[in-house]
């Protein structure tokens, strides 16, 4: 209840509710992209022995 109330005074009560609809919404797109793991793409670096890559920075 003093939570709701010091967020009352520092944002105003025409603020809130665009504040918890902007909360929401950030949860909801955290939560799908945490669910969806599959559609990160992860590149994957090759061990390179450190001579080949002298030859590949050389030309």
């Amino acid at each position: 209840m003093v939570l709701l109330a010091i967020l009352v005074i520092v944002f105003g009560a025409k603020r809130l509710p665009r504040l918890g609809e902007a909360l929401g919404k950030a949860v909801v797109k955290y939560r799908q992209a945490s669910r969806s793991r599959s559609e990160i793409e992860v590149e994957r670096v090759d061990d390179k022995k450190p001579s080949e890559e002298r030859e590949l920075s050389s030309k």
